[in-house]
């Protein structure tokens, strides 16, 4: 029983110093799918969790994400896109060969001119 001449200021300071200090939080941490210890720096900050940081590291978590989105190439596995896709490749192959039919027309027209150009008599 505490002695009733003791001040409770002491009594409160007292019970604080037997009162065990934190642990310091530690300078490197496991990552839980790879099991290797990292720095703190290789953890996201996460306050949800015990421990303040995410349980899995950041790389892990890049490879994770890697793996759920994997790139899309240049066609969409959407058949509305894939068929408006055909659509333009169809128009830009009419396209081009409408436009290799005119350069050629052109061509002939140019060394036509040339040419009437090069046995002109005016030329000097």
């Amino acid at each position: 029983m505490t002695n009733p001449n003791t001040d409770p200021l002491d009594a409160i300071m007292e019970a604080f110093e037997t009162i065990p200090e934190p642990e310091a939080a530690p300078a490197t941490l496991r990552c839980s799918k790879c099991c290797l210890p990292k720095p703190l720096e290789a953890f996201r900050r996460d306050p949800s969790t015990a421990r303040g940081y995410s349980y899995d590291c950041r790389t892990c978590l890049r490879e994770q994400y890697k793996r759920a989105h994997p790139p899309k190439g240049p066609h969409s596995s959407n058949p509305h896109v894939m068929g408006y896709i055909d659509r333009i490749n169809e128009k830009g192959i009419a396209t081009a060969e409408a436009q290799i039919e005119t350069a050629a027309r052109l061509l002939r027209a140019y060394r036509k001119a040339l040419k009437l150009v090069k046995t002109h008599p005016a030329k000097e």
